[in-house]
């Protein structure tokens, strides 16, 4: 068996898609029946199964292929789908403590897309046979990666459709909050927000922060020590990388503790508005 080793270079758009999509099936639930219905299993037990088809499909091409050790689904679980604007989030009660869940998303979904790199090597059929090769892209959209992953896709359609669902339903969004940004609501919302962060300009201010900030630490941070306790991620033994998770999740939270207060007209606008357009949130 050829088993090559990472490489930090590997294509990271088609592990991109992956992920992704273990994201949207870690947000949703369906129903159908049991052969087909990925989403009646959980999302860890969504991403055994995947990557266990995965597995003997790379075993039938003369290729060891290990089964990643992922943490987002379980976390994405916990923690809802990822809403880049922050108005479409219904606040609760851990906004105070750990903020909109960004910075856990952040970091899983870095620990997910390190798990997956797992080549090109020495050997490029490897690379091949896993993810197909450029020529797999159709530029549609319709099947972005070939190879064993794209192969095994077509076996979890429901991955796929949830992601075009999600995806018609981000578009609806995104209408909508361009018509909120014509109210005064909006413009009440974001003095009432720069007075946290002046960095603010958008809706999508807190999330664009905070991604920008969990970038930087990723310099300091040691993302072999991460772990997640009921979605929040720690760092047990490991202090620098727990003082800088402590500290972006404590930024996170004052950004949503005012969020919860600033936007609240807002955000009952917007549910309404979605409402009125058919998505529940």
């Amino acid at each position: 068996m050829n088993r090559p080793a990472r490489n930090p270079h590997e294509r990271t758009w088609a592990v991109g898609l992956v992920a992704l999509l273990f994201v949207a099936a870690a947000c949703s639930s369906g129903s159908g029946d049991a052969t087909t219905d990925a989403f009646d299993r959980s999302p860890d037990e969504l991403a055994s199964e995947y990557h266990g088809v995965v597995q003997e499909c790379m075993r039938e091409k003369g290729f060891d292929y290990e089964i990643p050790e992922l943490v987002g689904t379980s976390v994405y679980g916990d923690l809802g789908a990822i809403e880049a604007q922050s108005v479409f989030i219904p606040p609760d009660e851990q906004w105070t403590a750990t903020g909109y869940g960004y910075v856990a998303h952040l970091l899983a979904s870095h620990l997910d897309i390190a798990e997956l790199l797992t080549g090109p090597s020495a050997d490029p059929a490897y690379d091949v046979a896993l993810y197909g090769s450029e020529e797999d892209v159709t530029g549609e959209g319709e099947q972005p990666i070939g190879g064993c992953f794209g192969l095994t896709l077509e076996r979890f359609p429901e991955m796929t459709e949830r992601a075009r669902a999600d995806n018609d339903r981000l578009a609806v969004q995104d209408r909508v909050a361009a018509e909120l940004t014509a109210t005064p609501m909006y413009a009440d919302w974001l003095v009432c927000m720069q007075g946290v962060d002046d960095g603010i300009v958008s809706l999508t201010g807190p999330w664009d922060l905070v991604s920008q900030r969990v970038t930087a630490a990723l310099e300091s941070i040691d993302l072999d020590s991460v772990e997640f306790v009921s979605g929040v991620p720690e760092a047990p033994g490991d202090t620098q990388t727990s003082a800088d998770i402590e500290a972006l999740v404590a930024y996170e939270a004052t950004l949503a503790t005012a969020d919860g207060e600033c936007g609240a007209a807002l955000r009952d606008e917007a549910s309404k508005r979605l409402s009125a357009a058919g998505i529940e949130q």
